[in-house]
């Protein structure tokens, strides 16, 4: 099963690498900005896929992109920004 996960920064996931996707509710600090990431972790390491205004923007995007990773045999996804975010 073939699967590409594209990053809000433009990164490369393969999800079959990835063993766990997850929301991480201890807000990224940037610049004054707040962000909760959305994370994929491998064996040995971590992607940030994106940052969301909120814990429940990160949860929504978390949900769309499982039940997208469900239901498709062959594809790419990609991370939409949240509204206001850079």
């Amino acid at each position: 099963m073939a699967k590409t996960i594209i990053t809000q920064s433009g990164d490369i996931v393969n999800y079959s690498n990835i063993a766990a996707i997850y929301v991480d509710t201890t807000p990224i600090e940037d610049d004054s900005a707040v962000a909760y990431g959305l994370w994929a972790e491998t064996i040995s390491d971590a992607y940030l896929l994106g940052s969301y205004n909120s814990v429940e923007d990160a949860i929504i995007a978390r949900d769309w992109l499982t039940n997208w990773l469900q239901q498709e045999i062959y594809g790419v996804y990609s991370l939409a920004e949240s509204e206001g975010s850079e």
